[in-house]
């Protein structure tokens, strides 16, 4: 029997739950894109809009809804969270409405983008102190490996199951999860004053419990946005423009894509590398540097002549996307403690996740305008490195809180 206030049970649970997330993220949605067109009967625009409605409407939604977790039992939350998500996986295989189709595109982004990875990082978070840092590493690996897998079986499944069964099976997958879930899980522990004193009683700066209407007049919060906000914009950019990078480039799709596991490496590195430094200093160490990478890695990016240069540049994108991903968890419990974590996550989150609707919108405009996408990177090394700013200053002038 699992008992949840086992901490590497609860590692286990994260784990999973950002593994099974990625059925909502763009990576996986984007695998059947021109299916979805070519059923539908709609362009690339279109559905570039539905696309953005429905994580636009994921990320308000993640505003009213992040703090459930705080209130309720984790076990609860989860179950119904996955039969939500799985509902959407049968909504994209047997729906045949485009406005059906924006419902079923903000159920995938809201409940596997937003709340299941939301949830593993604010569990995680509340049940770790001093090993914070990499355990929220280990629980981002679900990312990582599902990133790896998951396109690798469902476009091998797509040669002998129509794209819509593929579906069926990932709505089947979550649904049998969530049932071993429910029986295996022990969630008793959670419901004793004991326990949720543990869970709750670390406080973020100036030994104080925050909540979500102190942070916002945080200036701490102001000016950490930045940085939150073109971390993930500018990665979805990169991955979501790829094609037509490719395109202005003259590369061969084949061997660009054959730099991916290199991405995917780097950001393990990142992943632990930034974990152990955040347990062992505080994240804020690492605050003035972990967008360093992304920088130069547009900017190799914008200047690469050949797949040599490109391959250090998916090293510096997947080593800073790794340390993003274990900074973001862990700045939030450091910063504001972990009583109203929930809540106070869950408004970052949604800032992440606005950032991801509107960069690919932003980089298609810039594009049509013929403001290419290489020379884009340009602009977004620079942006990039003015957003570095906040967090040198947060770094600097918040020694005095802790």
């Amino acid at each position: 029997m699992i008992i949840i206030n086992s901490k590497n049970k609860i590692i286990l649970l994260g784990f999973s739950l950002t593994f099974f997330s990625s059925f909502g993220q763009t990576f996986f949605i984007s695998l059947f894109a021109d299916k979805i067109l070519k059923d539908f009967d709609i362009g690339y625009s279109l559905w570039g809009s539905i696309y953005f409605l429905g994580t636009i409407t994921s990320a308000v939604s993640m505003i009213f809804f992040g703090g459930l977790i705080d209130k309720y039992s984790p076990k609860k939350i989860i179950s119904i969270f996955f039969i939500l998500y799985s509902l959407a996986c049968f909504m994209m295989a047997f729906n045949k409405f485009i406005f059906i189709l924006i419902l079923t595109i903000f159920l995938l982004r809201f409940c596997g983008q937003g709340m299941l990875s939301h949830i593993a990082i604010v569990i995680t978070s509340k049940f770790f102190n001093s090993k914070r840092g990499k355990a929220i590493a280990i629980v981002t690996l679900g990312f990582s490996l599902a990133e790896s897998l998951l396109p690798v079986i469902f476009v091998n499944l797509m040669k002998i199951y129509t794209w819509e069964e593929c579906w069926v099976i990932a709505g089947v997958v979550l649904l049998i999860f969530n049932f071993l879930l429910i029986i295996v899980i022990k969630n008793k522990n959670l419901k004793t004053k004991k326990n949720r004193k543990n869970l709750t009683d670390k406080k973020g700066m100036k030994n104080h419990y925050w909540n979500r209407k102190e942070m916002l007049k945080n200036w701490v919060f102001w000016f950490s946005m930045p940085a939150f906000i073109v971390q993930p914009g500018f990665t979805t950019i990169f991955f979501f423009q790829q094609i037509q990078f490719i395109k202005e480039k003259n590369w061969i799709v084949e061997g660009y894509v054959s730099l991916l596991p290199i991405y995917t490496f780097s950001s393990l590195i990142g992943l632990f590398f930034g974990g152990h430094i955040i347990d062992k200093f505080g994240v804020k160490s690492l605050l003035p540097f972990f967008l360093l990478p992304l920088c130069f890695g547009l900017l190799i990016s914008f200047n690469a002549i050949n797949l040599i240069h490109m391959s250090v540049a998916f090293s510096l994108l997947g080593l800073m996307q790794g340390l993003g991903a274990v900074i973001f968890g862990a700045f939030w419990p450091e910063f504001y403690g972990t009583k109203n974590l929930g809540s106070i996550r869950s408004l970052a989150t949604s800032t992440m996740i606005f950032s991801t609707a509107i960069g690919p919108l932003l980089s298609s405009y810039l594009l049509e305008m013929n403001f290419y996408v290489e020379k884009q990177y340009l602009l977004f090394a620079f942006i990039t490195l003015l957003s570095s700013i906040g967090m040198i200053i947060i770094s600097l002038f918040t020694k005095k809180y802790f």
